[in-house]
């Protein structure tokens, strides 16, 4: 086809006709026109670019005297799309996008701005169905500089193409959108890029006798690609009634246009209209990109208990998450699960997977959790994130590092507070500060100050301590896993109860040892014991400290019931960079 709708006359703005024909209102904005397409009526059409022949969609196909639901309302401006986040930057895998509803105001649009919303770790997905609720809710939200194409739909199950089709929460009711990728927009202006198509018409303003395909002047990938184009019309200067008049008939590009019009053969006219005509594939004869993906570094992963295993997840633009690779790892050795062997890793690493283009323009996150079994949706803490950026590399990195890498020393004292015998106070420690600085008596709840400044774990974590009983015969036990570093730890499995323990994180050495440790444990007998506060995955059960947040040797003859410092460790969190590269023909 020439063109996918009859072009209006150049005349003033507010009073360009409807294309297609007559001018039922006078306005040639549409000012307030509903933006929602039916999907039945959703086209691919052809365009050119650079002598490439591409695919466009015509959102929906204007017919004479009817406004075009495609012709865009003007000013352009986005609406607001909500995307729901935990703390740690990882998404809420599942949670449908809240759309708002426009303003009386606001014209409606199809365009979105991307509006993160940052929730409680306790957030259970579709908790929030509207915008109200957003912001009764009183989360924190944070505007982002992504614009998104995202046409609501009707009559959804009469698509005529493979399109993406995402849910979306609009006032407290779900409702279909296509997903058609992103929009350039400058946040400061509150103003979306734009692009532009020319339609080459005959002199008289009908179609040439070649029909020739529109051109566009961007495709996807490029830095100033924009879905939303106005429509520019290349007039013939004389009127071609043949197929040998008609010089349209070897223009395949902007470049090639514009010389024409250089040339005197077509004059450009500029409208006021703007369409939303996203690029839907290059050209038909161009076999279909692949892509592959490889693990070009990885370094300082801790060893996983036996049953656990890291699991690499890629999320699309649906919020669906997707098994890419489950491993086991330590240090920069990495052992895929179900082929049972190591993988290799470097900047010439073979390719672990292969991806359609369609599939990578859908990533938007990688997670890696951990995770203690087979698992379809991830359920474990986030290990590893990184948002997809089109990038040849990737590089994921732990998300809550930057929260850790400026605590400050902490506190601990040797004490039992739940044993009066006086000659037993070696046998437990107590992350406190005591006030009284009475060290010859045993410190009290009244008199105590919380010994950690931790805030609360991420999402899937927790905190615990542990002692090292000794360098040569290395057992770690541990104290009793906490959420807050002035509450009582989950359990005092090796305190008596003879006295009440303190209401904080510690634990006494008196009873029920494990295998290999004798109890009571004098902790300064032996000048080679250590203590380590750490942060560890909440659903694990660990025999040795994970991340070490802190860590103190305990000299022997170390004073009891006193205020000991204790040092902040410096942890090495492991990085994953995975390299996602175009398969060469």
């Amino acid at each position: 086809m020439a063109c996918t709708m009859p072009l209006p006359e150049i005349t003033p703005p507010s009073q360009t006709p409807l294309p297609g024909g007559n001018n039922n209102n006078g306005s040639g904005n549409n000012t307030g026109q509903s933006q929602v397409v039916p999907l039945d009526q959703v086209f691919a059409r052809t365009g050119l670019y650079n002598d490439q022949t591409i695919r466009y969609l015509d959102l929906n196909t204007c017919k004479p005297g009817e406004a075009c639901i495609n012709r865009l309302n003007t000013p352009l401006s986005p609406l607001l799309r909500y995307e729901f986040f935990f703390s740690d930057n990882s998404p809420v895998v599942g949670q449908n996008p809240v759309f708002n509803t426009p303003r009386e105001d606001e014209l409606d649009t199809p365009f979105r701005q991307v509006i993160r919303v940052i929730v409680p770790d306790g957030y259970i997905a579709n908790t929030i169905r509207s915008s109200q609720s957003v912001a009764e809710s009183q989360f924190r939200t944070e505007p982002t500089n992504r614009v998104l194409n995202n046409p609501m739909i009707s009559n959804e199950s009469q698509a005529r193409l493979p399109l993406t089709i995402g849910r979306a929460w609009l006032q407290n009711q779900t409702s279909a959108y296509l997903d058609l990728g992103s929009v350039p927009y400058n946040p400061s202006l509150n103003r979306l890029g734009t692009g532009v198509v020319y339609f080459m018409r005959n002199q008289d303003k009908t179609d040439l006798p070649s029909q020739p395909a529109p051109i566009f002047d961007s495709v996807p990938g490029e830095l100033l690609y924009s879905p939303i184009r106005q429509v520019f019309r290349a007039v013939a200067e004389d009127q071609a009634n043949n197929l040998n008049e008609d010089a349209s008939r070897t223009i395949r590009s902007q470049e090639q246009l514009l010389n024409a019009v250089r040339n005197g053969q077509f004059r450009l006219e500029i409208t006021q209209d703007f369409f939303n005509y996203p690029v839907y594939q290059l050209d038909q004869l161009t076999p279909t990109t692949i892509y592959n993906l490889s693990v070009s570094q990885a370094g300082n992963f801790p060893a996983l208990p036996t049953g656990a295993n890291y699991s690499l997840w890629m999320i699309d633009q649906l919020n669906q998450a997707r098994l890419i690779l489950r491993f086991r790892g330590e240090a920069s050795i990495l052992r895929e699960l179900g082929a049972n062997q190591n993988l290799t890793i470097g900047p010439d690493a073979p390719s672990l997977f292969s991806f359609s283009q369609n599939e990578v323009e859908s990533f938007r996150h990688f997670l890696v959790t951990i995770e203690t079994g087979e698992v379809t949706q991830p359920t474990g803490g986030t290990m590893l994130e990184a948002r997809y950026d089109s990038r040849e590399e990737t590089e994921l990195s732990v998300p809550f590092s930057d929260l850790y890498r400026s605590l400050q020393p902490g506190n601990f004292i040797l004490t039992a507070p739940t044993t009066p015998d006086i000659n037993l106070q070696g046998s437990g420690i107590w992350f406190v500060q005591r006030r009284d600085l009475n060290n010859n008596n045993p410190p009290i709840n009244n008199n105590l100050d919380p010994g950690l400044v931790l805030g609360l774990p991420p999402r899937g974590w927790t905190y615990n301590s542990w002692i090292l009983t000794e360098l040569r015969n290395p057992i770690w036990v541990p104290t009793g896993r906490f959420q807050a570093s002035n509450q009582p730890d989950r359990e005092q499995r090796f305190s008596t109860s003879e006295r009440q323990p303190f209401r904080y994180p510690g634990e006494d050495f008196l009873i029920n040892p494990p295998s290999g440790v004798t109890f009571p444990l004098d902790l300064t007998s032996t000048g080679e014991r250590e203590v380590v506060v750490s942060l560890e995955p909440d659903q694990l059960t660990l025999t040795r400290p994970f991340f070490q947040l802190y860590r103190a040797n305990l000299p022997k003859a170390m004073p009891k019931q006193t205020n000991q410092t204790l040092p902040v460790n410096n942890v090495t969190y492991p990085t994953l960079r995975l390299r996602l590269q175009r398969q060469s023909n």
